[in-house]
């Protein structure tokens, strides 16, 4: 139990609480917030791109071999173009700009072997599962971060 004074200039307010029930409450409360949270495509992909971009960050600065302010800004700029270009991959494909390239193809291949396709394009356009938007956001998002950081190193390596 505890007991908190709030001071007004009329009167004075007590809240008592039990700090055992807030506890359960609040460890409830943010398991519930996480998995709400961690559900979203949005933040998983974000932090995917944030994983991805930082492994190609290590691995640019390594490759590299120079760890002054200029071999961390290329390397940040690698990572950030990586990170959007996957996003905007992701983007491309949902769209079905290339679909009917790689139908085509694919019916091309198959009438060299001899066999038609099973499906006519139109049906393989409406089958197809689509990618939520949020995913791609969400390498967007994390590459707009390392490109804020990437302005922020690049700003200091200016002004010295």
């Amino acid at each position: 139990m505890l007991k908190i004074a709030f001071f007004n200039a009329l009167s004075v307010h007590y809240v008592i609480l039990d700090l055992d029930f807030f506890t359960y409450l609040s460890k409830e409360r943010t398991w519930f917030m996480f998995k709400k949270i961690w559900n979203s495509h949005f933040i998983r992909s974000t932090i995917i791109g944030i994983i991805v971009g930082a492994f190609f960050f290590g691995l640019f600065l390594i490759w590299s071999s120079n760890t002054s302010l200029v071999g961390f800004i290329d390397a940040l700029t690698m990572a950030s173009l990586i990170v959007f270009a996957t996003g905007w991959f992701l983007y491309f494909s949902n769209e079905g700009a290339l679909s009917s390239l790689f139908y085509g193809m694919k019916t091309f291949f198959k009438g060299i072997a001899g066999k038609r396709p099973a499906k006519s394009y139109f049906e393989e356009m409406n089958e197809r599962e689509k990618i939520p938007k949020n995913i791609y956001r969400g390498f967007w998002f994390a590459s707009l971060l390392y490109a804020i950081a990437l302005v922020i190193l690049y700003v200091v390596y200016v002004t010295n």
